[in-house]
């Protein structure tokens, strides 16, 4: 059987540029960080990160792209890390990593020093002051070296394997939509770490992040190296490596921010890659501009992303500080029916995400309505309700801020629902991840008041054959359930990242080694020492996501 699985690998990897795309997706045959279309005159530079040898390589050649190197004697085997990476010729995706992009001379890198970690200055640390950091990454030194040894090129590097996946039908290119503060760059960088997803499989990423540069010409020079932006994109990676509280600024409002997931042995047995296009929120503010829309031609699926601060029904449920004003809360709510009305004509499938959902407290609907009902829960009579019937009675009441109290607990009942889902996740195969998506959804849409004209046009907007499910995640609060207790949480130790992750073939019978580090997200229940906490939510849907059609 496993011979077989190979010889279809190889006929995919043989057939890559000449699979019939559906209306639904977009062309596989595009470089991934550029969205140029790859034809016979395309050409990649390929860089061995083990022997260090670099070739040029056309476009079509599927053979070369994606092989192994094959100089005498280069001792590179099946991992991530010792792959070939790809360096797209007079692609517009510069490394940020060369000092000196608009010059025609050689490169000018810079440095990681000895222990491959990149050194900058971080102008919003804590309490409004500068301070210089350090960020380590496995592409860091492939991609620093990649650039010294072929000086004449200054475009970005990235795995083969990234083009290999997407061009075989085994990788997904997901736009990110939402405007400011939604939680885009929180989520993207949550389904990307290797420790933020349950599950007997490996995760690894990479990440791209424009060269930003400051405007202000007095600037320290510190802040004026292109690196910036890619080191910022890195650190809340390494934040969620570490165990320490998520540490991530507003995304600049750059050309591209990519963040590539890896996932191995999470569906059946072969190597998956969600590609995530992270746009800032600025990029929406007055609907979908250029960018906007190159990036959406150019996804498998859109997220359209909803904060739960901003749907009505579930405001007192929020503690004050975490509320959001009413002006903001009606402008996100506008903002969110014009981008479901803009990209209601394009047939790209459309995945709703509703972030931040840990900021909505969820009593114990027994231990805390049993009393009230002669020893019955008005919650245990929900349960025993139909959801057709639970979605009737909500849809036929104002559910609202002055809505009545038990539309209220209608609303708070089905997200408890969702919750228990998520904080308990369980082998699902793709029709019960259907189910559970679809289920979601109609939930959310019961959460809009179809007598407010403003939450009427968003729920109608949420139906569609289009939009495939719905999907709560928990985005915030993310830190050590022992910080308040003497015990200290212990380190991911940065050096012990899967640079070395294997194909799925070479993996069999291993299993990615035990975290001794324990972090939780607000609102989530407690974990036993030494088993780790995730993001609940996310592994759904980056299951539903990969074997979405």
């Amino acid at each position: 059987m496993a011979f077989f699985n190979a010889l279809l690998q190889h006929f995919k990897r043989f057939a890559a540029w000449m699979v019939t795309k559906s209306p639904q997706q977009a062309d596989p045959r595009i470089c991934p960080l550029c969205f140029d279309s790859i034809t016979a005159d395309t050409r990649f530079i390929r860089f061995c990160p083990v022997c260090k040898r670099s070739e040029v390589v056309k476009g079509l050649a599927t053979r070369d792209l994606f092989a192994r190197c094959n100089k005498i004697g280069c001792k590179a085997n099946r991992t991530l890390a010792q792959r070939p990476f790809l360096a797209h010729e007079n692609c517009r995706r510069l490394n940020p990593l060369i000092l000196n992009l608009n010059e025609g001379a050689k490169n000018r890198v810079e440095s990681l020093g000895e222990t491959c970690a990149l050194h900058w200055l971080d102008v919003s640390g804590s309490g409004g002051k500068s301070e210089y950091r350090d960020v380590k990454h496995w592409t860091l030194p492939i991609i620093h070296d990649a650039a010294e040894r072929v000086p004449g090129v200054k475009a970005m590097w990235f795995p083969s394997e990234l083009l290999r996946l997407i061009s075989i039908g085994n990788g997904k290119r997901v736009q990110l939509r939402g405007p400011a503060d939604v939680g885009k760059s929180v989520l993207s960088s949550i389904a990307v770490n290797p420790d933020s997803l349950p599950g007997n499989f490996q995760v690894e990423n990479f990440v791209y992040a424009s060269p930003y540069i400051a405007a202000d010409a007095n600037a320290p020079e510190e802040q004026r190296k292109p690196f910036r932006f890619f080191a910022n994109a890195l650190q809340a990676i390494q934040s969620l490596r570490d165990w320490q509280p998520l540490d991530m600024h507003a995304t600049r409002p750059a050309e591209a921010l990519i963040r590539a997931g890896f996932y191995s042995r999470i569906v059946k047995r072969e190597r998956r890659a969600l590609v995530f296009y992270d746009l800032a929120g600025e990029h929406f503010q007055e609907g979908a501009g250029e960018i906007v829309t190159e990036h959406a031609a150019n996804s498998d699926c859109i997220y359209v992303l909803i904060d739960i601060t901003c749907i009505p029904v579930f405001e007192e449920f929020i503690p004050p500080q975490d509320r959001k004003e009413a002006r903001k809360k009606a402008d996100f709510n506008a903002k969110l029916s014009a981008s479901l009305r803009q990209i209601e004509g394009d047939e790209t499938p459309r995945i709703i995400v509703v972030t931040k959902v840990d900021l909505v407290a969820t009593p114990d609907p027994d231990a805390e309505n049993a009393a009230a009902n002669g020893g019955k829960s008005k919650w245990a009579e929900l349960d025993d309700s139909e959801p057709e019937t639970v979605a009737a009675q909500a849809a036929g009441s104002t559910n609202g801020a002055n809505g009545p109290l038990q539309i209220k607990q209608l609303a708070l009942r089905n997200l408890a629902k969702i919750k228990r889902q998520a904080e308990n996740p369980s082998a699902h195969t793709r029709e019960e991840l259907q189910e559970l998506a679809i289920s979601n959804l109609e939930k959310l849409k019961s959460f809009y008041d179809p007598s407010d004209s403003r939450q009427k046009l968003i729920r109608e907007r949420l139906s569609g054959e289009t939009i495939k499910g719905a999907f709560f995640v928990w985005t915030t609060g993310i830190a050590s359930i022992r910080e308040a207790g003497s015990a200290t949480p212990v380190t991911a130790d940065e050096n012990t990242q899967p640079a070395s992750i294997e194909d799925p073939g070479s993996a069999e019978g291993s299993s990615p080694p035990a975290s001794t580090a324990v972090r939780t997200v607000t609102n989530a229940p407690v974990i036993a020492e030494g088993e780790p906490a995730v993001s609940c939510g996310v592994m759904e849907l980056v299951k539903f996501t990969l074997e979405l059609e």
